[in-house]
């Protein structure tokens, strides 16, 4: 499964939407993480709703299972 993590303004947005779009038009198994790129973002939201882009959402537990950081060896060779 492929995760698109969504930051930035619009424009990034819109890109980042798009690369969403070619991925599962390949076939792939594709989501967008709407929440983890604004946590600590004041001034920018996530933009696409209003336009009524509908895409699947990442939920947090998938998230933090492809963000699996421990060095172990047997964590380093499943990445």
């Amino acid at each position: 499964m492929v995760i698109i993590e969504l930051s930035g303004g619009l424009g990034n947005q819109m890109f980042q939407y798009a690369l969403y779009k070619q991925l599962k038009a390949d076939g792939k198994e594709v989501k967008i993480d709407d929440f983890s790129g604004y946590k600590e973002e004041t001034k920018r939201v996530p933009s696409l709703g209003m336009f009524g882009i509908n895409y699947n959402k990442a939920s947090e537990q998938e998230v933090i299972n492809m963000r699996d950081a421990k060095m172990d060896i047997f964590s380093r060779i499943r990445r």
